[in-house]
């Protein structure tokens, strides 16, 4: 919500003096309650939850079709990549199994200047899976359906995080509409030298200029060598193109530990990058130990009933995975509330 105003999004703007429209880190003036977007003194990130129909043309269910257009938006913070770029199916599978974005200053605690990050399939957290399960559903979709992948940017331009200027939202509106309408489908093409994908060289509604990054930077050498810096992150984040070489066995065993080595079966990162093996093995080991904390402190019901003679709730004796910060998070409340209940109890009896 930070610097938001009624002319470059005016329905997002209109929900903030709605009913039942909920904002976090925005400033109010408390006597005239008047909502002040461009000051950032509590935090750079602020934020609204409205109810969904305060959009006009909000999707009531939520639902569509299968999609003949995917885009994937990536924050550059280094004011490198181009404001829209066409991928191939095998780039749609690297960009999205790399997740590359940046971090800002005021974004995050500690965060001084720009920091790339790689959030493997753009939400590396939230993936149970290995990467290279989704890539493959990405690409078979993309085969199956004939869908075009576009890579936006609505970072900088004209140079770095504190140099250029963010990207106009109303490019990026053009440029949006313009891919899903099919009106870049008939646009001339380049080729970036460095990174692979076709930028296109026209685009109803914005200027030539914008859409080469190039040629929005006064200097373009060091443009060519900040773009060189980017690549080589991406080099380093060790996603080539999301297919390891091997694969992996973590074998665990009641009473011992276990580190399954032979040929190739090294651990790998997210995206297929090998890990030395002493550092595959610590953070084997820490998940190891990380599982026997948690069957401390929160036996599988199966494990529980025999030991107390009853029928066990379910056949599977696996660990549930709760961590062990977790388990004493929950045992420090529970003993909270129980030491609020003797006080309120001993209240009474006074």
């Amino acid at each position: 919500m930070i610097r938001l105003s009624p002319q470059a999004e005016p329905e997002i703007y209109a929900t903030t003096h709605m009913f039942a429209t909920v904002l976090e880190n925005v400033v109010m003036e408390p006597a005239t309650r008047q909502l002040d977007f461009d000051d950032a003194s509590l935090a750079e990130n602020s934020r609204a939850c409205y109810p969904i129909g305060y959009i006009p043309n909000a999707s009531k269910t939520g639902m569509g079709g299968q999609p003949k257009n995917v885009v994937m938006l990536t924050y550059d913070a280094f004011g490198v990549l181009p404001p829209i770029a066409r991928l191939t199916s095998p780039q749609a599978a690297y960009y999205f199994l790399s997740g590359y974005t940046a971090k800002v200053a005021g974004t995050e605690i500690g965060v001084k200047e720009p920091q790339a990050t790689f959030s493997t399939c753009f939400g590396a957290p939230f993936m149970p899976l290995h990467p290279t399960v989704y890539s493959k559903l990405l690409t078979d979709n993309i085969a199956k359906q004939g869908t075009r992948v576009w890579l936006m940017n609505t970072g900088f331009t004209g140079g770095p995080y504190g140099v250029g200027k963010r990207m106009s939202i109303q490019h990026t509106r053009a440029l949006l509409n313009a891919a899903l309408d099919g009106k870049l489908d008939a646009v001339k093409y380049a080729r970036d030298p460095i990174f692979g994908f076709e930028v296109p060289t026209d685009a109803p509604g914005v200027p030539a200029q914008v859409l080469s990054p190039r040629e929005t930077w006064p200097d373009k050498a060091a443009y060519d060598e900040k773009a060189r810096n980017l690549a080589k992150l991406f080099n380093d984040n060790g996603c080539a193109g999301g297919r390891p070489q091997g694969r992996v066995e973590h074998r665990a065993h009641v009473g011992k530990r276990s580190w399954h080595r032979g040929g190739r079966d090294r651990p790998r990162g997210a995206c297929g990058r090998e890990l030395p093996r002493r550092a595959g093995q610590q953070a084997f080991g820490a998940r190891l130990r990380e599982r026997e904390d948690a069957q401390v402190s929160h036996p599988h019901p199966a494990r529980r009933s025999r030991q107390a003679g009853a029928v066990a709730l379910r056949p599977d004796a696996r660990p549930h995975h709760i961590p062990a910060e977790v388990a004493g998070y929950l045992r420090s409340e529970a003993m909270s509330m129980t030491n609020r209940y003797r006080t309120s109890a001993r209240n009474i009896r006074s």
